[in-house]
This record gives C-alpha cells, structure tokens and sequence, in this order.
C-alpha cells in the first residue's frame, strides 16, 4: 500500500514538474518537492533524477543522508524493486518511477511506515476511549435502572411490614395493670 501510494504520488508531481526538468529550472523543481512533502508525512525525501541516475534536484538542503545511495540501477523501463533502508525514523521505503517513461528522469520517493503507524495508534486509542465512554454510560443507565427497578417495591413492602406489625405485635401485648388495652403507636 506504501509502494502504491508512493507511485500515485510520483506520477502526480510528474505532471507539474516534468517541464521543469526540460527547462532546467531547479528552483521551481525543488520548491514543487518540498511542497509534495511538507503535504504528506508519509513522504521523508525525494529526489529527482536524470536518465542516467545522476541527481538533479532533492528535497534534502544538505547533501544526502548516509546509507542512501546517490545511484540507483534502473531496470525494466523504470520499474525497479522496492528497496528498503534501515534509518533513525525506522525502515524507508524507496520507489522509483519515471517521468515520461524514464526519458526525461525518474523519481526516487522514500516513504516511511512511522507516520502511518502513529496515524493508526492514535486512531485506536480514540476508538478505544469511545467504546470506554460508551461502557461506561450503558453501566451507569443500566446502574440506575436496576435501582430504580429494585427500589420500587420498598415503599409497598415497607407499608405491609408496618400492618404486620401492628397487626402481630401490638396488639398481642398484655393488658396493662389498670386493666386498659395499651393503644398502638402506629394507629
């Protein structure tokens, strides 16, 4: 999906940047690259070439990193094998794709997994707090529901109690010593 996205990018600046090539203007090449790459996190360099391999505008202002090599072969009309660089911001993904059919240059696009993968990660902490915030709110309504449901029998049920027991409990006192019934409390 990266290789695609890459290639679906390239052939895009392709279309602004294929006359700048031809003109030899590397100002507006260079600004139409970092402005490629300031619009996508997933983009980390680019780099245009000339048939041949020779580098002719990037979006690096200090030179090439590192580990990147400065040529890359060019197999079947453009098309090369993805290659992979182990860097400091994890594993770069280079795609290289030609500019009108490798006749005028190709492409070197290296994209990196980590800006996607912090996109998910934080795509699945926000689903996560919202199926939490949804947990929470079922338990509490059903919470009060289950009270509601079982606190509506105690007004009923104490109001029985209270009969029972003025019915069983005091009238089976004895008669008082001056022979008067004594009175309920509860009458």
């Amino acid at each position: 999906e990266l290789d695609t996205s890459g290639r679906e990018l390239a052939a895009s600046i392709s279309q602004v940047v294929s006359n700048d090539i031809l003109v030899d203007d590397r100002f507006a090449m260079t600004e139409q690259l970092l402005h490629a790459q300031q619009t996508n996190d997933q983009v980390r360099y680019i780099l245009v070439t000339y048939p041949d391999g020779r580098i002719l505008a990037s979006t690096f202002t200090d030179g090439l990193p590192k580990g990147l090599p400065e040529r890359r072969d060019v197999q079947h009309g453009g098309v090369d094998k993805t290659m992979i660089f182990d860097s400091t911001e994890g594993y770069i993904r280079e795609v290289v794709y030609p500019i009108d059919g490798g006749l005028v240059g190709y492409f070197r696009i290296g994209l990196s997994e980590r800006p996607m993968m912090q996109l998910m990660w934080k795509r699945f902490i926000q689903t996560m707090l919202v199926i939490l915030a949804i947990c929470l709110a079922a338990s509490v309504l059903a919470m009060l529901g289950l009270s509601c449901s079982l606190s509506r029998p105690w007004p009923r049920l104490s109001a029985r109690l209270a009969a029972v027991i003025i019915v069983f409990v005091y009238p089976s006192r004895r008669k008082m010593k001056s022979g008067a019934w004594q009175k309920p409390l509860m009458s």
